[in-house]
């Protein structure tokens, strides 16, 4: 496919700013010590020989159909390299896994490993102290992972996860042909009025609202706010988030107002309306394959979604609402491999080989590409081929930051979620939406204690969750 060659590249260039930085609640409960094994032990500090080791690696269910069982042909494989078995339990929700994990650190039960996405670990997980530092693996596996990738992953210098799944952005996809049908024209760059243009001719040529938004999957509402921000800021919006989450600034100020305005104007102007409220994925995919609708904004994972029609499809950035700015969309390398504090110390260096092999190109691909994605954090694995998937990688290499939402914490997302949709309704204006976001970032610091670098807290150490040995994976 055009443009592999750019994995290398991804994520450095367009994610200058807070790839360091994570977000979470106040960090007061101080994780135990991760305990280091006797080197007498059987399996102490043996790293080179994992043989008869028996690890559980724990996670929320597989979204994609093939997938269990991919991973157990991979766990078969690593038990005939190395003889040590791995048993997967893939179960429930995101909500659901951490539950276990907090009623496994009561009970004393052991899970070796985990995946998690980096928004989740950010928000909540890495200052649980549950998720061990893995920087001594990560520096011996960054040249497999796309470059920036494994800092998504990163919280103050400090790696949790490594990065083995899918790299993801969001944007606009639209129906070419029907536009050249009208004699209409977009292109990158475009702005907010020539999409109206646009979408005022579509509603009176065809009779249906331009532009869907698969509303009903609630957390990519932030998206919008995520690109209208950037533009407001003129493209500080990473850090002036984070400026915002360490308290040193108001989202009621005028850009973060005006970006909220800036989602507004998209319903009051008709290029949208309350209907994508109740659109999913799925429900969005159909209506752009039987043309009863423009375009979508979504994350270019959709394309499995919508690969298959009979028409040209384009791959689009969001428009261009604010002078000067430029139209960044969001995305990262999201879901990453991880050692827990939760599991026998000793089981640590058959924990570290098992994340080495899964991060193998011909051992990673025939799990991941069941997803359908555009692209891969492990370099070597292949995305999709489809008509938009150059527009990704350019899109992606161009113009995409971090998801704002991997800096602040779960309550703030259901904030801006809430505010959003306020707006979608019409029901409020963007300074009160404004208003609403930084209240209750305001109840999150005087009710729980909110530090958004709570790792700076007097009760963390970092020593706690360290990696109780050294384990050299011989690349």
């Amino acid at each position: 496919m055009k443009g592999k060659q750019l994995l290398a590249l991804l994520l450095a260039a367009v994610m200058m700013l807070g790839i360091l930085a994570g977000c979470g609640g106040s960090g007061n409960e101080t994780p135990a010590p991760a305990s280091t094994p006797d080197s007498s032990s059987e399996g102490g500090e043996a790293t080179n020989d994992i043989s008869g080791k028996s690890i559980i690696l724990i996670s929320s269910a597989r979204s994609y159909d093939g997938m269990d069982d991919a991973y157990q042909a991979a766990c078969k494989q690593f038990y005939d390299e190395t003889g040590c078995e791995v048993t997967t339990q893939f179960n429930g929700n995101f909500t659901e896994l951490i539950q276990t994990f907090q009623a496994a650190k009561i009970s004393g039960a052991t899970y070796d490993m985990s995946s998690l996405g980096s928004g989740n670990l950010h928000q909540a997980v890495a200052k649980s102290g549950m998720v061990m530092d893995i920087t001594p693996l990560a520096q011996q596996l960054k040249g497999r992972i796309v470059e920036g990738g494994i800092e998504q992953h990163t919280i103050d210098g400090h790696t949790f996860g490594i990065p083995f799944s899918g790299v993801s952005t969001m944007g606009f996809f639209v129906n070419r042909t029907m536009l050249d049908e009208l004699g209409l024209d977009l292109q990158n760059g475009y702005t907010y009025d020539e999409l109206k243009a646009v979408a005022d001719a579509v509603k009176a040529a065809k009779g249906f609202t331009a532009v869907v938004h698969c509303g009903a999957d609630w957390w990519w509402w932030p998206s919008w706010f995520f690109t209208t921000f950037a533009q407001e800021t003129h493209n500080d919006s990473i850090n002036q988030i984070e400026e915002w989450l360490k308290g040193n600034r108001s989202m009621e100020q005028e850009d973060a107002i005006n970006a909220f305005n800036d989602i507004l104007k998209f319903f009051q102007d008709g290029i949208m309306d309350a209907d994508s409220l109740q659109y999913d994925g799925t429900s969005v995919a159909a209506l752009f394959a039987q043309q009863k609708c423009l375009g979508f904004f979504a994350s270019a994972t959709n394309i499995k979604n919508v690969g298959d029609v009979d028409f040209d499809v384009d791959y689009l950035t969001y428009p261009v609402m604010v002078e000067g700015a430029i139209a960044q969309s969001s995305g990262g390398a999201d879901e990453g491999i991880n050692i827990l504090t939760l599991g026998d110390p000793a089981n640590v260096a058959a924990s570290a080989k098992f994340i080495e092999f899964m991060t193998r190109p011909e051992v990673n691909g025939p799990i991941m590409q069941l997803s359908g994605n555009f692209g891969y954090a492990v370099k070597g694995v292949d995305g999709v081929e489809s008509q938009i998937s150059d527009e990704a990688f350019e899109l992606y290499t161009d113009n995409t930051i971090m998801y704002l939402d991997w800096f602040w914490a779960a309550e703030h997302n259901d904030a801006v979620v809430k505010a959003i949709q306020g707006l979608v309704a019409q029901e409020i204006d963007g300074a009160e939406a404004a208003k609403r976001v930084q209240d209750n970032w305001q109840q999150t610091v005087d009710e729980n204690d909110y530090s958004y670098e709570w790792w700076n807290s007097d009760s963390w150490s970092w020593d706690a969750v360290a990696m109780p040995y050294e384990v050299d994976l011989g690349l």
